[in-house]
């Protein structure tokens, strides 16, 4: 895909979280405090994860390995299962950060070989959700300790949220006419 295509699919994302949050602060904030410990969550973005990994790694050059990438099929789906009945507590943050991994890469891949220094919005937003991802795999416990802090001061919240639907309608404009 082009980089036009990522910003606007980011944009449009981020200008939606920030909405959302400035006009229903309670049902944002009540579906965000659920979401740590919902396992339907928690089991949709396991399996979207583990697709896309499978995807990558039948699709690369594995070496010595390469004869038995169609063990990768087998190994999913069990690996999908001991993942959710073993890694159940706050699986749906690390899964939400995972993925965040997961899309940095053809995003920041696509932003590498566009001509516009502009593209370096793009690449900062992405980079900054890779730190967060990061964050949620390693302690998901801070995906709601965060949303808490956030909550907790209104005028924090609604800045943050503003930062958001801001940055998302940048990235929406950029892509526009720049990208």
């Amino acid at each position: 895909m082009e980089l036009s295509t990522y910003g606007y699919i980011v944009g449009a994302l981020l200008a939606l979280i920030g909405l959302a949050a400035l006009g229903a602060k309670e049902p944002f904030f009540g579906a965000v405090q659920v979401f740590p410990r919902h396992s339907l969550w928690a089991r949709i973005l396991t399996a979207v994860v583990l697709g896309w990994t499978v995807w990558i790694l039948f699709n690369m050059t594995l070496g010595w390995f390469e004869p038995y990438k169609n063990t990768i099929y087998f190994l999913a789906p069990v690996a999908y299962f001991l993942i959710v009945i073993y890694l159940d507590e706050l699986l749906a943050p690390r899964m939400l950060g995972v993925l965040l991994l997961l899309t940095a890469a053809p995003i920041l891949d696509a932003a590498r070989w566009h001509d516009s220094p502009w593209r370096l919005v793009l690449t900062v937003v992405v980079y900054v959700w890779v730190v967060w991802g990061m964050v949620l795999v390693l302690s998901p416990y801070r995906f709601r300790k965060t949303i808490e802090a956030w909550a907790a001061n209104d005028v924090l919240f609604k800045s943050i949220a503003l930062v958001l639907a801001g940055v998302g309608i940048l990235l929406i404009g950029l892509s526009a006419t720049l990208y």
